[in-house]
């Protein structure tokens, strides 16, 4: 059974991941969006979903994060931060200026990042 740190969430979401990940871009914009809305540059909140499922222990997997370029998070050490393996911590964004998409990367220090999901919302004034 996985265990849920941080801001609440479904403990379903870090019951899987996929490690190795490097860049995640998402197109927010639906198809027959018209060309003048499309370039305008919008708040959103971006969280992310960790979880350890193997073996690593304190500083075997850190990496930083960054979104739309901009350094984030250095150094998430999932193990420690969450207290243990299969343990599930979610780390929340907010203001984070998208237009057409949103980049996620994530790069390694040691071991290989994992992202075990990853939600977005648009932020309304």
């Amino acid at each position: 059974m996985v265990q849920f740190s941080g801001v609440n969430g479904p403990p379903w979401v870090v019951a899987s991941g996929v490690a190795g990940v490097e860049r995640i871009t998402i197109e927010l914009l639906p198809a027959g969006t018209r060309s003048s809305d499309a370039n305008e540059i919008l708040p959103h909140m971006v969280r992310l979903y960790f979880a350890e499922p193997g073996d690593a222990k304190p500083d075997e997997r850190v990496f930083s994060i960054r979104l739309q370029g901009k350094e984030v998070m250095p150094d998430l050490d999932i193990v420690k931060n969450a207290g243990g393996r299969m343990r599930g911590i979610v780390r929340e964004f907010r203001g984070i200026k998208a237009g057409r998409t949103l980049e996620l990367m994530l790069t390694a220090r040691s071991g290989l990042p994992i992202l075990s999901g990853m939600e977005l919302r648009l932020e309304t004034p």
